[in-house]
């Protein structure tokens, strides 16, 4: 999950850097010139969208996403009790 979140992140700062400077994407400067870069920036905000519509649902709280990645980090067993509780409604 924390690869598709940091995809997410890139993609905001992809966004953001095709506004402007295009410094991640050289090619489409030097294409582009001073042109207008709308579309690319529409295609980017699409994929934004699109991602959050297909992986939000699946946010998960602080301490599950610890356990997933190492169950030996979690320290705090009450907190992450009821956080399983209220992220499957089982309390």
């Amino acid at each position: 999950m924390t690869a598709v979140r940091s995809f997410q992140r890139k993609l905001e700062v992809f966004k953001e850097d095709l506004q402007g400077e295009c410094a991640n994407f050289p090619t489409v400067k030097e294409v582009q010139g001073e042109r207008d870069q709308t579309p690319f920036v529409d295609f980017v905000d699409k994929l934004i969208v699109n991602f959050s519509k297909r992986f939000d649902s699946f946010s998960f709280g602080q301490q599950l996403t610890l356990f997933i990645q190492n169950p030996f980090l979690i320290t705090d067993m009450r907190g992450f009790t009821q956080e399983v509780k209220q992220l499957f409604r089982l309390g």
